[in-house]
């Protein structure tokens, strides 16, 4: 991408179709020549650089979490915030849009089913099941990372853990794609709001029949035990617990899916750095660190300003949007040397995939596991893979950039262990 001097082309540069062919070069300029850029375009405040996108994140007193996704739907016309205020009020229960002290009772809640020693406790499940999809694609000599493997993993294992039917996992797709078509534009647009509020209507009818069907008949699964247990007990009322179960499944496989197929993607093209993992399989953990930083699943984070704050020589007035683009603070010269190299060696590696801060990612103990047991797998087990011959195409979206599609192929299968 050839990007014209003027520092206000940045802002035409970050959206266009271009950039998403070519963010490195943009990102390099931002962090260069405008850390913290504002964006005439997208009306938000552009961070770029590592240092100040960790300060926000952990910083929840000056930069909010809370009506963050209210203030951003603030920029349709005025005559439609009734129309769409449903979808903010929705969100804005969920403990990642709450604020300290909220936040902590609803984290606390949630936390037990993400804990290292749960999802250790999954680990010959989820390898169980990478190797029967792998098991089922051995005669075709190629496999769809995406509807092969790295989708069906992830919704089956949250819906198992949290306790939602995988048989539905359609609707969850569905649900998820209006979502995140939706928050991933840089304006918000009517239309994707629209749909993505219709989603966030059927998906709370869904779960209010679920959390029935729990009371009656519970399971052995964390739904059961949140919605049978006293309100003060739980630290979120049943309209929260209804908005947290559906960002768990929503993010719980999405950002993972990402994770996974955009990760080994990039592995499969540096055939040094498989070659590395399959002579010191130990190297699995820090690949993975390494696919987070390089892949940043969610590409950017963003926060409400409480206060007027002064940042590297400009001042974010309260009540503008702050977008901390994590996957530029994650090619960040001054944190990561040579940031641009794919390195599954790269130590130390404190990335930002997974923020930083009370919203640290519930989540990440299981995303890691399933990303280090595919890759590992799929290192082992399938000789010769490769990626098959075409473009990775994937959707302009500034949150979550997951391929439809990405083919790899392989001469055989090897055994399992």
């Amino acid at each position: 991408m050839v990007l014209g001097s003027d520092i206000s082309s940045l802002d035409d540069a970050f959206s266009t179709l271009a950039f998403f062919e070519d963010q490195a070069s943009v990102y390099r300029r931002l962090r260069s020549e405008a850390p913290v850029f504002w964006s005439d375009r997208f009306q938000v405040w552009l961070v770029s650089r590592y240092d100040d996108c960790s300060a926000i994140l952990r910083d929840t007193a000056r930069f909010s979490s809370h009506l963050r996704l209210t203030a951003w739907l603030a920029q349709l016309p005025p005559e439609t915030h009734p129309e769409v205020a449903g979808i903010g009020r929705y969100y804005a229960r969920g403990v990642v849009m709450a604020d300290p002290p909220n936040h902590s009772p609803m984290r606390a809640a949630l936390n037990g089913a993400f804990t290292p020693r749960v999802v250790e406790r999954l680990r010959a499940r989820i390898q169980r099941f990478v190797d029967d999809r792998i098991d089922a694609c051995s005669e075709r000599g190629q496999l769809n990372l995406v509807a092969d493997l790295a989708y069906p993993l992830t919704v089956t294992i949250i819906c198992e853990l949290v306790g939602v039917p995988v048989e539905d996992e359609a609707r969850y797709l569905a649900w998820t794609h209006q979502v995140f078509d939706a928050i991933g534009t840089g304006r918000p647009e009517l239309a994707a709001i629209r749909d993505a509020q219709a989603g966030m209507i059927e998906m709370e009818t869904y779960f209010r029949g679920l959390f029935e069907e729990r009371r009656r008949e519970p399971q052995d699964d964390l739904l059961s035990v949140l919605v049978n247990l006293p309100a003060d007990q739980v630290g979120m009322s049943e309209d929260d617990l209804r908005a947290n179960f559906g960002t768990f499944i929503s993010a719980g496989h999405e950002s993972t899916t990402s994770l996974i197929v955009n990760g080994l993607v990039e592995l499969l093209q540096h055939h040094d750095q498989v070659q590395a993992i399959m002579e010191e399989p130990a190297l699995v953990r820090s690949a993975v660190e390494e696919m987070l930083r390089w892949v940043t699943p969610f590409q950017r984070d963003m926060r409400l300003p409480t206060v007027d704050v002064p940042l590297r020589g400009v001042v974010v007035k309260r009540g503008d949007l702050v977008w901390c683009l994590l996957a530029s603070a994650n090619r960040d010269p001054d944190q990561f040397p040579d940031p641009e190299r794919f390195d599954v060696r790269r130590q130390p590696n404190r990335h930002l995939a997974f923020a930083m801060g009370p919203h640290f990612c519930l989540g990440a103990p299981l995303a890691r596991q399933e990303a280090a047991i595919m890759v590992e797998t799929v290192t082992r087990r399938l000789k010769g893979v490769r990626l098959a011959n075409g473009p990775i195409e994937r959707p302009p979206d500034y949150r979550i950039r997951t391929p439809r599609f990405a083919w790899i192929k392989f001469d055989q299968v090897g055994p399992r262990r």
